[in-house]
């Protein structure tokens, strides 16, 4: 068997999404939670973790990236590095999933017996039973098959 130490960890992370993760909880620094207050028609069923609040940062760090790299080739009339906006999007995508799956891996049943799950403001997680919060974690599975 193996050990690390953690800076040896870090240093195996490097360039990955582990690696944005780890350096946001470092710093100790997370994104605002969103503004959206809690609907009539969900109900709140937890708050997100201290790791969950770091991958959601991480997540929107790189979106507010791709959104700079975008902007500044417009605003300078440049050609947009699309190789760095492609590895930004699998980013995302990669940390999108780590964000749900936590979510859905710690709070269990709860979250699979809803037809959606969200973010509101002070982190607060929420369910909802009726379409009116949004897709569902069946529908997306389901739109997803060939």
């Amino acid at each position: 068997m193996v050990e690390y130490a953690a800076e040896e960890l870090l240093a195996l992370q490097v360039g990955t999404p582990l690696a944005l993760i780890n350096g946001v909880l470092l710093k100790g620094e997370f994104a605002p939670a969103p503004d959206e207050p809690v609907a009539e028609n969900e109900k709140i069923i937890g708050e997100l973790s201290l790791f969950e609040k770091a991958v959601y940062t991480a997540r929107d760090s790189i979106a507010d990236a791709n959104n700079a790299l975008v902007q500044n080739a417009m605003e300078k009339d440049e050609k947009l590095d699309i190789n760095k906006v492609r590895s930004n999007k699998t980013n995302h995508e990669a940390l999108n999933s780590i964000f749900w799956a936590c979510i859905r891996n710690r709070l269990g049943d709860v979250v699979y017996e809803q037809v959606g799950v969200g973010l509101r403001r002070d982190y607060k997680i929420v369910s909802y039973s009726d379409a009116k919060g949004g897709d569902s974690f069946l529908r997306m599975l389901l739109d997803g098959l060939p």
